[in-house]
């Protein structure tokens, strides 16, 4: 293995998506111990991806395989919740293919601007649907009611808001992009 794959930011992505099982499995006991057990891990799969970003640029072991790598995995680990929701009935499945969609069209659109030597920055409507949806997918994964708050409820309105700013921002990043107006 070369040292571009071995390093602490990549392990960490790789604990990520070892992770992903583990949520999908506890997903489909659906009782409250279960999907209270899944929520935890999908937060700390979450925290993972801040945390593996962080310790490469502190430690200046940032490289081009982390980045690809990284993405992957996030776009791995929210499509696999995602498609399970759907499953067990938590999501409406044409919500997920739209989700899903701009996360494709979006990644393609970074990748052909890449190779022209064009970096994509986030904008501010992308980082709006990704807390929206991450909120989303953890208030659903949750499910039950908590100190009187109906997570369902919560995460069904959020992922509605995921869905506009997912929307939105692909038109944004769209037109900003091709400066078509």
């Amino acid at each position: 293995m070369s040292k571009e794959f071995l390093n602490i930011p990549n392990g960490i992505t790789l604990i990520r998506l070892v992770l992903i099982p583990f949520i999908i499995y506890f997903m489909y006991f659906n009782t409250s111990f279960h999907n209270f057990v899944s929520t935890i891990i999908f937060i700390i799969a979450c925290m993972s991806d801040y945390f593996d970003g962080l310790v490469a640029r502190l430690n200046k072991v940032v490289t081009d395989f982390g980045k690809i790598f990284d993405q992957i995995v996030d776009k791995i680990l929210v499509a696999s919740v995602l498609i399970i929701l759907v499953e067990i009935g938590r999501v409406q499945g044409w919500i997920v293919v739209i989700l899903l969609a701009r996360e494709f069209a979006i990644s393609g659109m970074r990748n052909y601007l890449s190779y022209k030597g064009i970096i994509v920055p986030a904008f501010v409507s992308g980082k709006i649907k990704t807390t929206s949806q991450m909120a989303a997918i953890m208030c659903l994964l949750l499910y039950d009611k908590y100190f009187g708050v109906n997570f369902y409820l919560v995460g069904t309105i959020l992922i509605y808001i995921a869905l506009f700013f997912s929307i939105f921002s692909f038109f944004e990043y769209y037109c900003r992009l091709f400066k078509i107006k």
